[in-house]
């Protein structure tokens, strides 16, 4: 604490001098530790301007602060300051609720946030990750918070990585973004669209890959997962549910060579396509996979579908095109979807679904009804 009235100085000399403080990656930081306070004689706030780092000419602002974060038993007053001061490796824990500004996280730098069950607000891009980075929120309660606004996280280079591990991130006006080579991992918590504009992505990926072995991703509106180039998304486990009530999107739309490998894992939409694909796209569904949906669980506008296990169910009472093919792009040989297993409702894929004669089940196999009436 730090008290300061009716202070005057004569000439150039400083007003007030602070010491320095060390912080985990070694550096040396002037003013007055995060959580200090700093008043007037009647207790009332002040800032202090005419204060100076010690023996240096480098002038301070002294305020009042909070301890926000901590890394390396060192607390500090933002975020930012934490992530830049902790070593490679190193884990910055929230101490309390806070609003950051866009923050960026090193090329050379693999750090964690644990959220404490506290919540990260911004306006912006919530993190630019050049590095490593991993969130988790280690609270009971897994109360833990990021609130974006706008972006929440944006993957900038080929080895940039971003790791969600427990916790919620809250995406706001615009997409998860990632760039070439760029890798995003989902192991628990929850990925949340909040944005209600149309034509937008939760996850938008470019030559990039998506692993997701558990936890949820949900959006309210347009495409979950956006993949084109030569992306590459793997869903092990875990649950991708879109709450869009327009057919003109999907909760995983495959464009041009990007590969999709899913199993063991739930694919859930009110009124949007499963999983689409366009270009030379290649999916192929496994066993543990399990469709949802009162539309097109697969559909394939250009590409190849692989279903070797998984349970398909369409919540409408059309059960039509559960699976389906793009007429032109079939009957061309751009559009395939070859089954070799999988439990259908209300659909045999070997039941003229492209006209008379025509099967998706794979030659040497066959369809068979169950006592459900699924095949």
């Amino acid at each position: 604490e730090l008290v300061a009235d009716n202070n005057t100085k004569s000439g150039s000399t400083a007003a007030l001098y602070t010491a320095v403080y060390s912080a985990p990656d070694n550096k040396t930081y002037a003013g007055l530790p995060a959580g200090s306070t700093v008043k007037d004689s009647r207790g009332e706030a002040v800032e202090i301007t005419d204060s100076y780092a010690w023996k240096t000419e480098n002038k301070l602002t002294l305020k009042t602060t909070e301890e926000v974060a901590e890394t390396g038993n060192v607390k500090f007053a933002t975020v930012a300051e934490a992530i830049a001061a902790a070593k490679d490796g190193d884990t910055v824990t929230l101490l309390k609720d806070t609003t950051v500004s866009s923050t960026s996280i090193a090329a050379d730098k693999n750090v964690t946030i644990d959220l404490a069950g506290y919540t990260i607000t911004s306006s912006c891009t919530t993190f630019d990750v050049y590095g490593t980075l991993t969130v988790k929120d280690s609270s009971a309660e897994q109360t833990g918070v990021i609130d974006s606004g706008d972006r929440g996280v944006y993957l900038n280079r080929g080895s940039s990585k971003f790791t969600l591990q427990s916790g919620t991130l809250k995406v706001g006006d615009r997409p998860i973004m990632m760039e070439s080579g760029s890798t995003l991992c989902v192991t628990g918590g929850t990925i949340q669209g909040m944005f209600d504009a149309t034509n937008s992505y939760l996850i938008q990926t470019n030559d990039a890959t998506i692993e997701m072995s558990g936890g949820t991703i949900t959006g309210k509106t347009g495409d979950i997962i956006y993949a084109e180039g030569a992306s590459k998304v793997t869903v092990s486990g875990g649950k991708i549910e879109s709450a869009s009530e327009s057919a003109n999107y999907e909760v995983i739309n495959a464009k041009d060579s990007t590969v999709v490998e899913v199993s063991n894992c739930e694919i859930v939409s009110e009124h949007v396509y499963g999983i689409t694909l366009d270009g030379s796209s290649k999916l192929t569904v496994n066993d543990g996979a399990k469709f949802k949906n009162d539309s097109t669980a697969v559909y394939v506008r250009g590409g190849v579908a692989y279903i070797n296990g998984g349970v398909f169910e369409n919540v409408n009472s059309d059960h039509s095109w559960l699976l389906n093919c793009l007429d032109e792009a079939y009957k061309a040989g751009t559009a395939k979807i070859e089954v070799t297993g999988g439990t259908f409702h209300g659909f045999d894929p070997s039941a003229n679904p492209e006209g008379e004669g025509t099967s998706y089940v794979k030659t040497g196999y066959a369809s068979t009804q169950n006592e459900d009436g699924s095949y």
